[in-house]
């Protein structure tokens, strides 16, 4: 690997993290109520009730994180989607989830970490589970990796994930 100061160095493997700056100029232009990204409600709605927002800029409504993951650009979406053409459709309030193939292992999280916040950690053969709590609201969040010993112990991951999906979503 060439560096910009030109130094030349040898790696046997290398990670590189991509990140992305939200282009927020057009909501703040609107006045909208901007955080992490542009803040909604479960069915994308912002601050101005005629103003829906949805995928990488929207905030999760529970996490107060926008969550670049296609699932969730998607599944937000759909919902905010349905929102806009029915006030009564029920919002988006799906746990985060995200997945990457590397190498041989698939790795698969559910829920999410939240700085400054107490977790208590159990781990299986192949799922690492955390309770989070921050004193007034608990989420669970899921890892799931090493695919051949659940699926040999006779588990699938659709099934893993509908069981653990319920307990991702914070609670009161």
């Amino acid at each position: 690997m060439i560096q910009c100061d030109g130094k030349r160095e040898t790696f046997d493997a290398v990670v590189v993290g991509i990140g992305v700056d939200l282009n927020l100029e057009l909501a703040r232009n609107a006045g909208l109520d901007i955080a992490q990204g542009i803040v909604v409600d479960a069915q994308g709605r912002t601050s101005d009730p005629a103003i829906f927002a949805a995928g990488d800029v929207a905030q999760h409504h529970h996490y107060g994180l926008c969550i670049q993951s296609w699932a969730f650009a998607q599944n937000q979406a759909v919902a905010t989607a349905k929102a806009m053409l029915d006030p009564q459709a029920a919002g988006y309030d799906e746990a985060p989830w995200l997945w990457s193939d590397q190498y041989q292992y698939n790795i698969q999280i559910l829920g999410i970490h939240l700085r400054g916040v107490k977790q208590s950690f159990a781990i299986m053969p192949f799922i690492s589970r955390w309770m989070i709590t921050d004193g007034s609201r608990s989420w669970w969040r899921l890892t799931m990796h090493a695919p051949s010993s659940w699926q040999n112990a006779g588990w699938r991951r659709d099934e893993i994930c509908r069981t653990y999906r319920s307990l991702t979503r914070p609670f009161h």
